[in-house]
């Protein structure tokens, strides 16, 4: 197979005036009836990392990064016929609706990349599937944007490496960036009979810049502006207004990270910020007004790349009316209303809310048997990302173990691998509210069929979160075993059996089994 990629496809740096450039290349060749990865340049599974066993192209010096500029304009038209409900005045038997915009796309001869966007076209952007939420917290959707996804690991921030995480909040969310409208007639106190509503913010104009650059800079620049959204209401009385659902909106982020030590390690920092116009309106009530984050993070792995030590610091400031910071801190993130609640209480003279999250890790991530990794994450009950980012808990502590032993290259199997987990957690008060304790282990045969057996203890500590706002309740232990086999699925037929059981101290118990088969 021949494979060509055009050169103004490649970020990469002039060479300098001496020569000598290298590049890294690799090329991989998966067959899947056998089971089989292969490696233009050897990559060893004992050692963490793929890109530092890269093949290594020398002298490329006659390739010269190009400049290019590209323009992408749309014109999109749209059509909706729908039946009649009611009596509804804004009801329209045919809407129609024309939109136009210009995406631009200019990549620098040091690296870089500029894009823009102004009214950017996200029709053609797969849909959401739709997901009924009864919980309190909200709903992650990935996002699905070209604009946002090119180059979005350059601003990813806030994470370490490890086997095992709490999960903790995410620092920049580009969905919040073009968002629902979040206001409402009821949110404005006004008992509206019919309302018109935009289903989503337009973007007036968004632009970034990121690339690498110099030795082993990476940078990530971007920023955007969306329009104050209205919606028309017909009153319970016949009286029509309008009222804004979404304030005209900044938003900017900024990630800078160095590379170091031939690629074993980095140290970064990143920072946001949110603005709204909101003056005048009910919103101002309902939102914070401005919101910053700023951290840092680093990474340091030895020579042999078997061990990595990790860690990720950042401190948010939200700032708004008294009513938008109660709100703050009587949402399902933190519960400061909560009776019980001994080290915090809802202060509704406060206007601003400050905080902080942390996690370090310490990580065996090669060698031949024995991986692992220890993970310690803290986040301050007043940290609060959801401006920019997401984040659906704050106040707690944790702690993960792993351990891991596995066997590349068994005698009579193609792999097996055994694993321990021990996790904990307490919320700000000290009380456990999370004990989690797992073994299990995983065969891949030589016929390419798994089998995967796994047994987890839980519970046996306080939920804060169970009664939304009122007194931490008890939860019971739990057992939680699943057993299940999977067939060669590079055949035309294969197919699956899990059988999995759940039972707790209560005397509860719930058992599920699954059969699936596919063929081609």
């Amino acid at each position: 197979a021949e494979f060509k990629i055009p050169v103004a496809q490649l970020r990469f740096n002039a060479a300098g005036p001496e020569g000598g450039r290298e590049w890294g290349l690799n090329v991989a060749r998966e067959i899947s009836r056998n089971g089989e990865l292969s490696f233009w340049s050897p990559t060893n599974l004992e050692r963490d990392g793929i890109v530092s066993q890269f093949g290594i192209l020398e002298n490329v010096d006659d390739i010269r990064p190009p400049g290019s500029l590209e323009l992408l304009p749309y014109l999109s038209q749209q059509l909706t016929r729908s039946p009649r409900t009611g009596d509804d005045p804004f009801y329209a038997p045919t809407d129609a609706g024309t939109a136009m915009g210009l995406d631009l796309k200019y990549t620098f001869r040091n690296g870089l990349t500029a894009s823009a966007t102004v009214n950017p076209d996200f029709g053609q952007v797969e849909a959401d599937p739709t997901r009924v939420n009864l919980t309190a917290n909200q709903l992650f959707f990935p996002e699905r944007r070209p604009f946002f996804l090119e180059g979005g690991d350059i601003f990813r921030f806030g994470n370490t490496q490890t086997f095992s995480t709490p999960g903790p909040p995410i620092t920049f969310y580009s969905r919040r960036i073009g968002r629902a409208p979040s206001g409402s007639p009821s949110m404005a106190g006004l008992d509206a009979e019919y309302a018109e509503t935009p289903l989503q913010t337009s973007i007036f104009g968004a632009a970034k810049v990121s690339g690498k650059i110099g030795d082993g800079w990476s940078v990530g620049v971007l920023q955007a502006f969306t329009a104050r959204e209205d919606a028309r209401l017909q009153l319970s009385d016949g009286d029509r207004r309008s009222i804004t659902v979404e304030p005209a909106s900044q938003y900017a982020v900024a990630r800078l990270k160095r590379d170091f030590s031939d690629g074993r390690g980095y140290v970064g920092g990143f920072t946001s910020y949110t603005s709204r116009s909101m003056a005048g309106t009910y919103l101002a009530d309902h939102l914070p007004g401005s919101a910053i984050l700023s951290g840092a993070d680093f990474e340091a792995r030895t020579p042999e790349r078997d061990w990595v030590v990790s860690g990720t610091f950042s401190m948010s400031h939200v700032s708004g009316s008294r009513a938008s910071i109660e709100r703050l801190q009587r949402s399902s993130v933190r519960w400061y209303q909560r009776p019980d609640y001994r080290s915090q209480s809802v202060d509704p003279m406060r206007t601003n809310l400050t905080g902080t999250a942390g996690e370090l890790s310490l990580q065996k991530a090669g060698g031949q048997n024995w991986l692992g990794s220890l993970t310690y994450s803290a986040v301050s009950p007043g940290y609060e990302s959801n401006d920019v980012g997401f984040q659906n808990r704050a106040g707690y502590r944790a702690l993960h173990a792993v351990a891991i032993y596995r066997e590349l290259e068994p005698e009579r199997i193609q792999f097996f691998d055994v694993f321990l987990f021990h996790g904990r957690g307490w919320n700000p008060d000290g009380l456990l509210t999370g004990r989690v304790t797992g073994l299990g282990t995983t065969l891949e045969f030589r016929n390419q069929w798994r089998f995967n057996i796994e047994g987890f203890q839980a519970g046996g500590v306080y939920d804060d979160r169970l009664t939304r706002g009122g007194p931490v309740a008890w939860s019971p232990r739990m057992r939680i075993g699943s057993m299940n086999l999977w067939s060669d699925r590079s055949r035309n037929l294969s197919g699956s059996i899990q059988l999995n059981r759940a039972q707790n101290e209560a005397g509860e118990w719930e058992t599920e089994l699954a059969v699936e088969t596919a063929f081609r």
